[in-house]
């Protein structure tokens, strides 16, 4: 039972690693686009072909990639009001039912991003030449990290048999 333990502490850590450097590295990116864009645009007179498109795309894949980090540290919105009312057994029920869900609708997104991306990967962006495809792979990783967060979260709750924070 260690070993299994090590490796899922392991594959927490290197998810929530890879996502937060991620998500840092597309937020910086797309701030600094959007003030090159403003200040070309409006100083300079002359703007980009690529200036709404590319941050827009690094948008998308951004909040794929927050998303599950938001959710593995419990920081999405959630209302509280109605749960803290209810008995003890059924709070913990509650949000083990929540994490099972959240876990299905990751899964749905990671096959249904996928299943999008394949279906538009011939199609090229406006003035990007990427194909179009590789904007829903950002929401099927996203899914995946997901699924996978919620998958650790529901045997977590499971194992340790107390309320989550």
């Amino acid at each position: 039972m260690g070993f299994i333990r090590k490796v899922v502490t392991a594959v927490d850590q290197i998810l929530v690693w890879g996502l937060t450097a991620v998500t840092a590295v597309l937020l910086c990116s797309i701030v600094i686009l959007v003030v090159y864009q403003v200040v070309s645009r409006y100083i300079l007179r002359w703007g980009t072909p690529w200036g709404e498109e590319l941050p827009l795309f690094l948008n998308v894949w951004f909040t794929t990639c927050a998303l599950p980090l938001v959710f593995r540290f419990r920081g999405h919105v959630a209302i509280e009001f109605f749960v803290q009312l209810l008995p003890k057994q059924l709070k913990v029920m509650i949000i083990k039912l929540t994490d099972i869900t959240v876990t299905g609708f990751g899964v749905f997104l990671a096959v249904e991003g996928w299943r999008i991306s394949a279906q538009f990967m011939n199609a090229r962006m406006a003035t990007i030449p990427w194909p179009l495809g590789t904007l829903y792979v950002g929401i099927s990783l996203g899914g995946a990290s997901l699924a996978i967060f919620g998958l650790l979260m529901v045997l977590e709750s499971v194992k340790e048999r107390k309320l989550p924070e």
